[in-house]
């Protein structure tokens, strides 16, 4: 399981033109959906895992008779078979063992080579990482206020979702806070305006500022206090037992 992100973003400017963006991003579904921003196509949305790895090499080797190193390695487990069980080497008899050992899908593997030579993607985790900058869309996505909504997102900020949010409505400004369930760690600020970043993320991780933000996204925790000089820390969990 990966790391959930919390994410808010606050945006400023013409009330009416901020009113459309939440329109824009608002599907039946949720209140804010990276596909109404960055549209994954639909071809790609098909599984992915080590079953499409091995059908999209397979069918890469049938179209030019050259093997992945992965296939490479697979056909010498198939030899090393066939020479114990003193079984003849064969195309069809490849084909079969990696159908029975390897999950083979000729049909997956075609739509799969398809989406590479369409998309330049095998499916829709190669291209959601690059595109979104995250490993899925937008969850539990909630409308705060007029100005701002909340939503989480797996390991990382969706900064490319982010950028051409605000190319779409150059005029609002977009302030962007995000932070880590990791407490200190993957957090930060940006601000967009234009489809430019204007005020780049500066935070260190672990400081008193990160802390910060994780409390503004996250909500208040035990696991955070504030010394005599304003500045915020984590407790020492073996000392502090709180949560225990």
């Amino acid at each position: 399981m990966p790391n959930y992100v919390k994410n808010i973003l606050t945006f400023t400017g013409d009330s009416q033109t901020i009113e459309k963006l939440f329109k824009t991003v608002k599907t039946k579904e949720a209140d804010f959906d990276f596909n109404t921003i960055i549209p994954m196509p639909e071809n790609l949305n098909i599984e992915s895992g080590s079953s499409s790895e091995v059908s999209y090499d397979y069918i890469v080797y049938l179209k030019s008779k050259k093997m992945s190193d992965n296939l490479t390695r697979l056909y010498q487990r198939y030899v090393n078979q066939c020479e114990a069980n003193k079984e003849n080497l064969s195309d069809t008899g490849f084909e079969e063992y990696l159908q029975k050992n390897y999950y083979l899908n000729l049909s997956l593997g075609e739509q799969v080579y398809k989406n590479v030579e369409k998309y330049g993607y095998k499916d829709w985790y190669d291209w959601s990482r690059k595109m979104w900058g995250t490993k899925w869309n937008a969850m539990v996505a909630e409308k705060i206020n007029e100005n701002e909504i909340d939503f989480d997102t797996a390991w990382t900020a969706p900064f490319p979702v982010m950028m051409k949010l605000s190319a779409m409505f150059p005029t609002i400004t977009i302030h962007h806070l995000w932070a880590d369930e990791d407490i200190g760690a993957n957090t930060g600020k940006q601000t967009y305006l234009a489809g430019e970043i204007i005020e780049p993320d500066t935070v260190e991780g672990f400081s008193s500022e990160a802390y910060q933000i994780y409390e503004k996204c996250w909500g208040e925790t035990e696991c955070i206090d504030v010394d005599d000089d304003g500045q915020y820390f984590r407790r020492k969990c073996d000392e502090c037992k709180l949560c225990k």
